[in-house]
Order: C-alpha cells, then structure tokens, then sequence
C-alpha cells in the first residue's frame, strides 16, 4: 500500500514537473530557460551619473587591489597636493567611500616607499586625465545595479587623446554623497563589445 502511494505519489509530481515544460519549435524549454532578463530604461538624470564618472580615475585592474584604487583617487586632489607631494588622509578616505564604498581605516600601510607623515598619503601622481563626454546606454539591471556604457576621451602625457569608451557598474549607496558606488568601470576600444 505504501510502496503504490509512493509511486503514485511520484507520479502525480512528474505530471506536474513536465506541464512545467513549455514546447515550442519542436524543441523542449523549461519557463526559466525562455525567461528573458527585463533591462529598464533608467530615467534618472544622466547628469549624475556622468559627474560620478569625471571624478573616476580608477580603472580595469586597478579595482582588483584597494591600494591600486587609493593610489589612483589621489588623482581627484591633484590641485590640493602640498609641495610635499601629500593629501588629506581624512579627505582621501572620504571620497574612496563616497565613490567605490570602502571604509579604509589606516593608510599607514600605503607606499612604503615614501616617508610616511600622519594624517597624509603621499600622492604618487598620475599623467593620464579621463573626461567622460557623453553616456551611451544608461540601464538598471533586475538586480538594481546600473550599467553605463559612455565615451570617454583618454589624454596621455604626451597630450594625445584617444577616443575609446567606457562601461561602468553602480551600486546604490544611500550613505555615498553620489548616491552611487562604482563597483567596476573599464576603458576599451570602439571596436569592442560592450
């Protein structure tokens, strides 16, 4: 009795597991595979976003190492370097947060190679300058983050500019004076994909 309720048991969920099951084209899909993901058109300012983005010198790689991404954003305070070469620690974190959401604690640690003066880092300077002229395709993806494809002129030392673009990946962060967090931003050429 028990063995026959079980099998019928197993196969009244098979019946419902295969009308699951939708057919099309001669093919078998499950509802999940035909489910396309919906990308909504932001309608927030773009404005913002590009603003976020001009005060971005972070990059590819760089966002793999939290020194890489403190070496780089000492580049927002280029203009406030002290003949020494140092910037405000307190500013620099600050901004690190407002920007790509990290709480840094000590940056003592940072560029051991230059002499370490409390309350500063040493500002490793950067020659290349990012503007970020226009955005592309602004979205919100399902899982709330946005994307951002822009164009993006790359000026060098040398003073050549490249015109290439950009993509970009927000986090909303309520506590960020932007709004946003960049998780992920990367230059790459015209000819590729985005």
């Amino acid at each position: 009795m028990k063995k026959s309720l079980i099998v019928s048991i197993c196969a009244i969920c098979a019946a419902v597991i295969l009308s699951s099951v939708v057919f099309s084209g001669g093919s078998v899909k499950t509802a999940a595979a035909t489910k396309k993901t919906p990308v909504t058109a932001i309608s927030a300012d773009q404005k913002v976003f590009l603003d976020i983005l001009n005060n971005n010198y972070v990059y590819g790689a760089d966002f793999d190492d939290v020194d890489d991404i403190v070496n780089c954003s000492v580049n927002r305070f280029k203009s406030r370097v002290s003949d020494e070469g140092y910037v405000s620690e307190t500013k620099l974190c600050s901004f690190v947060y407002d920007m790509y959401g990290i709480e840094i604690v000590d940056l003592s640690a940072l560029n051991p190679q230059y002499a370490y003066k409390p309350g500063f880092v040493y500002a490793i300077p950067s020659f290349t300058e990012y503007r970020h002229t226009d955005i592309i395709r602004l979205s919100v993806n399902e899982d709330g983050t946005v994307s951002a494809v822009t164009d993006i002129e790359v000026k060098s030392l040398d003073g050549d500019t490249e015109n290439l673009k950009a993509k970009t990946l927000f986090v909303k962060n309520e506590n960020s004076k932007f709004g946003y967090n960049i998780v992920y931003s990367e230059i790459f050429s015209d000819n590729a994909d985005a």
